[in-house]
């Protein structure tokens, strides 16, 4: 009597096991049933159409905003400078191509609606060279940079890095009489196309 116990007990374990098992392989199924990423291109989009579906004006905000703190901050702007703002670069090349001169007026706008600051436009190969070891002044003679070219103490100067998913802007304050760096504002948007089980492919994007 003891054996059949054992062996009906034998039996009952074997079909939990099973079943266990059947369980954990349909929830394996289903966590590999959930939204897949694809390329841009397979969601039928280009770099172009990612750029027209972002919110670029937050983006140039949310930059001026680090580089504009509200008074009675320390590195609150006064209200009495003149800035200088060039037109945005891309990162790689040092180049203003279209979507710089394009984030380039939306940087001014942000920069006369947050700073509330009088603005000058410059051309940025003219007075100043950026490279790897960062943003310095064509002329050793701060006078004539800061007279002479255009009469202001503070320029406001932005840099692009676009990728394949994501656009990265870095804007600086840079103080012109000593080249120095007053102020340093990052923002990132990324983006990515999912498809999920049910239907057409979905884009979606963020700004941090």
């Amino acid at each position: 009597m003891a054996s059949g116990v054992m062996t009906v007990k034998s039996k009952a374990w074997h079909r939990i096991a099973r079943m266990a098992g059947i369980t954990l392989a349909g929830a394996g199924l289903l966590g590999c049933a959930g939204p897949r990423q694809l390329a841009l291109e397979q969601c039928g989009l280009f770099t172009s159409d990612v750029l027209a579906r972002l919110d670029t004006r937050r983006l140039s905000d949310d930059m001026v905003a680090g580089l504009c703190p509200p008074a009675p901050d320390p590195n609150a702007l006064p209200q009495n400078n003149v800035v200088v703002v060039p037109d945005l670069v891309d990162v790689q090349t040092l180049q203003a191509n279209r979507l710089g001169k394009s984030m380039g007026e939306l940087f001014r706008a942000s920069i006369h609606k947050i700073c509330k600051v009088p603005i000058r436009q410059v051309e940025l190969s003219r007075q100043f060279k950026l490279n790897p070891d960062g943003l310095t002044a064509l002329s050793r003679n701060h006078a004539e940079v800061r007279d002479t070219s255009f009469p202001a103490s503070v320029a406001m100067v932005g840099t692009y890095h676009l990728q394949s998913d994501k656009l990265t802007l870095v804007g600086r304050r840079i103080d012109i009489e000593t080249s120095t760096i007053q102020a340093l504002s990052t923002v990132e948007a990324s983006w990515r196309c999912d498809l999920p089980r049910h239907g057409a492919p979905v884009f979606s994007s963020r700004i941090d």
